[in-house]
């Protein structure tokens, strides 16, 4: 996955400048909205979120004609280039799910693709999933490591609003090791937030 090309969101692209954000990665990067694939990559057990569905109306209106949901249990793109927006929910689901279709070889593999992470979407990508308490996450199981997929060598704390530096700093000696990305925000992953 290109540097540049890595997107961290709390709310999609509802967020003013995560849109703004969004057209000039694909304008930068030519991303053609009639003939650019997008993967909306979801937890199964939550297909009728209406987040999910909402970034399918969002893509539609942006003039995008390939939109196609996928649970990333199971499915992965085969194309060589397109947009994979990982939708939230439950971080530790989310990345169960995405263990067990060997999304982060598909990652690093994804020169010419896009990513959008999206709350939960984005935490993955972290070094850890310590952020998820911070927005009330629990672990599907008791059995569970605290390892995210590591694509950042950061974490990535996302909805931040000032009240949470106390609770960020009991876990973190300082915030060089956090990324924070509100609401109203967006991050675009550079080369000394990348290590894959």
């Amino acid at each position: 996955m290109k540097l540049n090309r890595i997107l961290l969101t709390s709310i999609g692209l509802s967020a003013a400048t995560a849109q703004k954000q969004f057209e000039q990665l694909i304008t930068d990067n030519q991303y053609v909205p009639v003939s650019t694939p997008v993967y909306i990559a979801y937890n199964a057990s939550e297909i009728d979120a209406k987040y999910v569905q909402l970034a399918h109306e969002q893509f539609r209106q942006m003039g995008f004609r390939q939109v196609h949901l996928i649970d990333i249990t199971t499915e992965l793109p085969n194309e060589d280039r397109g947009i994979m927006y990982v939708a939230g929910g439950n971080t530790y689901k989310l990345l169960a799910d995405a263990q067990q279709s060997n999304f982060l070889t598909w990652f690093v593999a994804a020169n010419d693709w896009l990513y959008i992470g999206v709350s939960a979407g984005a935490i993955i990508l972290g070094k850890t999933l310590f952020p998820a308490s911070f927005t009330g996450d629990v672990p599907i199981t008791g059995d569970f490591t605290p390892t995210a997929l590591g694509i950042s060598e950061k974490d990535i704390v996302v909805h931040y609003v000032p009240d949470m530096d106390e609770k960020i700093r009991e876990h973190y000696t300082d915030f060089d090791r956090v990324i924070t990305v509100s609401n109203e925000s967006c991050v675009t992953l550079s080369e000394v937030e990348y290590t894959t």
